[in-house]
């Protein structure tokens, strides 16, 4: 127990200690011993004295930037993209580049945390549109009238089974869809198109012959280059293409060529 050395203070006493008491920094024991005051006074001036100051709070910089990237991200989300953390880094670092702000702005984990925070935003579980299932009256009229031409062009015309070829083509990830996307808290639906974004897919054309034998695989990158609508030779040289397969690039990063060479 502390020993003090007086019983009576006046208000004017107490409120000067307890601001004495916020300025030392010290634990309310430590502060008694060394004042001489009993603890239980201490506690109960501090219910009554002034408030502690309160701690200055930095103010988020470039919020401009983070309110920009923000209704990008809503863009993108309209579209039903996926967006996540490095995305959001990414084009705050173009936007900051694009206003002429230094390098020195790093866009922290935390600045990104702090705009999620004043923009409403969280990581939320994606689902998917879903495409139709049920054929319509159209696609039964263009399914008859291909059994149709099929029937005259294979069978009556005895077409050798060579000439006959299947193939269809899809869209492929360069990484595995992202379960999670950034968006708006309280959203009732966060929906989101598969496949998400041009710059993360490419094309695979698969082909095969009725009599069995396989047509070269074909892999499709959308071109980087608008006016040849090829890849560029640095791009070309760093890839390892198998002996079975054709790598081609178009504009749309879709399929616009006839078949290849037979492969057996």
């Amino acid at each position: 127990m502390v020993k003090t050395s007086r019983n009576n203070y006046s208000e004017a006493e107490k409120q000067r200690i307890i601001e004495r008491f916020h300025e030392s920094g010290l634990s309310v024991n430590q502060f008694a011993l060394n004042e001489k005051i009993s603890r239980a006074n201490i506690q109960e001036w501090k219910k009554i004295g002034p408030k502690p100051p309160k701690k200055k709070t930095r103010e988020p910089q470039y919020d401009s930037i983070g309110d920009a990237v923000c209704a990008w991200l809503m863009g993108e989300r309209a579209k039903g993209l996926v967006v996540t953390n490095q995305d959001f880094r990414e084009k705050a670092r173009e936007l900051a580049k694009l206003d002429g702000i230094p390098d020195t702005f790093k866009v922290s984990p935390g600045w990104v945390a702090k705009m999620k925070k004043r923009n409403r935003l969280t990581y939320r579980k994606a689902g998917h549109v879903s495409r139709k299932l049920a054929p319509t009256e159209k696609d039964l009229a263009e399914q008859e009238e291909f059994h149709e031409e099929l029937q005259e062009k294979v069978v009556l015309s005895q077409t050798p089974l060579r000439n006959i070829i299947n193939q269809d083509q899809t869209c492929m990830r360069m990484v595995s869809p992202y379960g999670l996307t950034l968006d708006k808290i309280g959203t009732k639906e966060v929906l989101t198109v598969q496949p998400g974004g041009e710059k993360n897919t490419f094309t695979v054309s698969l082909a095969i012959r009725a009599d069995g034998s396989k047509l070269p695989a074909v892999i499709i990158f959308k071109a980087t280059n608008k006016k040849t609508g090829r890849l560029s030779e640095s791009i070309m040289g760093k890839l390892k293409i198998p002996n079975n397969c054709i790598v081609w690039s178009s504009l749309s990063g879709w399929w616009k060529r006839t078949l290849g060479p037979r492969v057996d």
